[in-house]
């Protein structure tokens, strides 16, 4: 599948562009149908990514985290199938371990205990943006908010 990298500024960094598409009906076309998306906070952290990509002989470790219902949001019942997608490509190789936590083992203690033993974090989960103070932006967990703020500890 194509993939397709996002910088977003301004009022479109409130939208979440990854799940762009047709919501009127049952099938309707979605971007993720088409291209896997990937964000970038500026331009130069991506350029400095391509310039040093990861070595290939060596084992990603991916956190992966589901939350299909999460107190107070809307149900998001694709997440489940999303992350075993994401596992289903990792199984057979030996170039992707993947630690999923799914629903009620999606606390905050235990992302963030995993945080520390994996390279990259895929969350299938409701976020929250605070405007005045961005650090307190988070991700919507089944016990807490886990707030940027947090995560940069």
């Amino acid at each position: 599948m194509p993939h397709i990298t996002w910088c977003l500024t301004g009022p479109l960094t409130f939208l979440p562009i990854h799940a762009a598409g047709r919501y009127d009906g049952q099938n309707g076309a979605k971007i993720f149908d088409y291209v896997v998306s990937s964000y970038t906070p500026t331009l130069t952290a991506l350029l400095s990514a391509k310039r040093h990509p990861p070595s290939t002989t060596q084992t990603a470790r991916l956190l992966a985290i589901s939350q299909p219902e999460t107190p107070y949001h809307m149900p998001l019942p694709g997440t489940v199938a999303e992350v075993d997608a994401i596992k289903t490509l990792g199984n057979g190789t030996d170039r992707l371990d993947v630690t999923w936590l799914d629903d009620r083992e999606a606390t905050t203690t235990a992302m963030l205990h995993h945080m520390k033993e994996c390279n990259w974090i895929h969350l299938a989960c409701h976020g929250v943006q605070d405007t005045t103070n961005p650090i307190k932006s988070a991700f919507s967990l089944i016990d807490n908010p886990l707030t940027l703020q947090e995560i940069m500890k």
